[in-house]
């Protein structure tokens, strides 16, 4: 009865040293395997934060075209309201040179009735009234179209700040998204890790029981 109760002890532990040669070779493929993952959670990880500068590099670029886009547009808008003020002050000048030689030449009517002025001056000072004239409608018509131009410079700034706030606004989600993508990269990574270590931790206790 001793021999096959020793025999029986022989193989029972043949048995366990067969299983704790197995459960050491799974730790080693397990920790190979924690080993390759890490190097893996570390490159996407990279990865991820290169992603994640990109996106905050467009967006800074994003803003730094807006400011100048809008000094650019304002600039031009400034310029077209000016343009305005000039032909203003044109219109205002040729207005006061018209109701002069208006005046002139009604004055000077009247004296040629008497013969103190010649007719030649009162021709001179009706082309000169025409001349003053011609200039106040011109002024007046480059009025109108200054400010036209100064429309079409102001829809124009408009349209472009909202493309380009509109552009900012999407370079801030594409940012977010990029964000959100890192941080689960690295939270997903660390619970595998986690999982990993765990697997370890148990197979370590099943050898050493």
């Amino acid at each position: 009865t001793v021999k096959p109760e020793l025999e029986r002890t022989k193989e029972k532990l043949v048995g366990l040293k067969n299983q704790v040669s197995q459960l050491a070779l799974l730790k080693k493929q397990v920790e190979l395997t924690a080993s390759t993952q890490e190097q893996q959670n570390q490159s996407q990880a990279l990865e991820k934060k290169s992603q994640v500068n990109q996106a905050r590099e467009n967006l800074e670029a994003k803003k730094s075209n807006y400011n100048l886009q809008k000094l650019e547009k304002k600039a031009q808008v400034e310029r077209a309201k000016q343009q305005i003020k000039i032909f203003e002050n044109e219109q205002q000048s040729a207005q006061n040179r018209l109701f002069i030689d208006s005046k002139q030449l009604e004055r000077f009517s009247k004296l040629i009735t008497d013969g103190a002025v010649s007719a030649a001056q009162v021709d001179r000072l009706k082309k000169d009234q025409q001349e003053s004239k011609r200039l106040y409608e011109k002024a007046a018509l480059d009025i109108k179209q200054a400010e036209l131009s100064l429309a079409e410079e102001f829809n124009r700034y408009l349209t472009t700040m909202n493309q380009l706030e509109s552009d900012i606004e999407q370079a801030k989600l594409r940012l977010q998204e990029q964000k959100s993508s890192y941080q689960s990269a690295v939270n997903t990574g660390e619970i595998a890790v986690l999982k990993t270590q765990e697997q370890l931790k148990d197979l370590q206790r099943q050898i050493n029981s």
